[in-house]
C-alpha cells in the first residue's frame, strides 16, 4: 500500500520469542519501506501466548522504539485471538504504542490513513 504496510500472517505463534521475532521483522520492513503504519491481518494466525508474553513484549526495546517512531498498527485478529489482541492493545497503549484491534478491515484502514 502507498501509506501503510499490509502484513498477512498465518500459522502458529508459540512463544514470546516468536512474537519478538515478528516485531523485529515489522521494524525492519518499516525501515526498509519508510512506512510506519501497518495493517496486521492475523485472521489466519493462531497464538498460543498469554498476557505475560504481551507484557514482556511491551517492556522490550522494540516497543520503546515503536513509540518513539510514532508507529501505528491496526490488527485484525482471528476470532480465537481477539481477547489476546485486546489485552495487547491495552498494554501497548499504556506504553504509548499506537496499536488498535478491529474486526472490520475498512475501519482499520480508515484509522491507519487518517
Amino acid at each position: 500500500m502507498e501509506t501503510y504496510l499490509k502484513i498477512s500472517v498465518s500459522g502458529t505463534m508459540e512463544s514470546m520469542e516468536d512474537m519478538a521475532d515478528f516485531a523485529e521483522l515489522l521494524d525492519r520492513l518499516s525501515e526498509e519501506y519508510g512506512l510506519y503504519r501497518a495493517l496486521l491481518d492475523e485472521t489466519r494466525l493462531r497464538k498460543h501466548l498469554d498476557v505475560l508474553d504481551a507484557y514482556r513484549l511491551a517492556e522490550a526495546d522494540i516497543s520503546t522504539r515503536a513509540a518513539a517512531k510514532g508507529v501505528r498498527m491496526a490488527c485484525l485478529p482471528s476470532p480465537q485471538g481477539a481477547e489476546f489482541a485486546r489485552n495487547m492493545e491495552t498494554i501497548l497503549h499504556n506504553r504509548s504504542v499506537s496499536y488498535r484491534v478491529f474486526s472490520d478491515p475498512d475501519e482499520a484502514v480508515a484509522w491507519l490513513t487518517r
